[in-house]
């Protein structure tokens, strides 16, 4: 495990590149934490756990695979003063992940991807953060709804809504406002009712900055040798 502090946020990547673990000042874990292992078939796992990204799918599609192409790949860590990037690339495309911050209470994640190919590509992107709800009092959307009821019960559920007003998440030791320039937050409650045919017992609620609302690409494009940017905020 590879630990970077970035401000008052202590990022901690494991050696495959993902982002497992995520803590405020005071060692307060915002991700959840996971063993759990999906199989996404073709050799891929995926851990529910800590953050990772969309692209150019979630959901099966085309020739891109369950999750997207950058789940289980190997990305090139580098760490700079105040700043840490990952890169993805292949003969389609390169994708980029950066974390920084331009003060102490806030980190900014940039990500990027470039179209490589001569051929204009229709994707989906959605910054998958798994965030604990360990402690979590409630979560306050865009649009007023509060998420409240974080027990157990064997449910989930995932549902879309139009960014605005920051979501705002408050737990026993604090809070934390989530920003995005994305058009959506895909949220994705999980009450150990995932994955459906054989429950894991655990609960997690994904915030996913998102361009398009839904689990499949649904028209944004990427010209030839063009490239794609989102950003997401943490402010504690």
């Amino acid at each position: 495990m590879k630990t970077v502090t970035i401000g008052d946020f202590r990022l901690l990547f494991e050696q495959g590149g993902k982002l497992r673990g995520l803590q405020a000042a005071g060692g307060h874990e915002l991700l959840h934490q996971s063993d759990y292992r999906f199989d996404c078939g073709e050799g891929r796992g995926f851990v529910p756990g800590g953050w990772d990204e969309c692209f150019p799918t979630i959901d099966p599609w085309g020739t891109s695979p369950v999750m997207g192409e950058l789940i289980g790949s190997v990305p090139a860590l580098s760490v700079a003063r105040n700043r840490v990037q990952q890169i993805w690339e292949n003969k389609s495309y390169r994708a980029s992940r950066a974390f920084s911050s331009t003060g102490p209470d806030k980190l900014e994640m940039t990500f990027s991807v470039e179209n490589r190919t001569d051929r204009t590509r229709e994707f989906l992107w959605a910054s998958h953060a798994l965030f604990t709800l360990h402690g979590l009092e409630s979560a306050v959307l865009p649009d007023g709804d509060m998420l409240r009821n974080f027990s157990l019960d064997g449910s989930c559920r995932k549902s879309f809504v139009k960014a605005g007003p920051p979501v705002v998440m408050k737990w026993g030791w604090g809070s934390v406002r989530l920003e995005s320039d994305q058009p959506y937050w895909g949220i994705w409650l999980n009450r150990g009712g995932w994955p459906a045919g054989a429950p894991a017992g655990f609960g997690c609620v994904g915030i996913e900055a998102t361009n398009t609302a839904g689990e499949i690409p649904a028209g944004s494009l990427v010209q030839p040798g063009a490239c794609f940017r989102g950003r997401v905020t943490l402010v504690l």
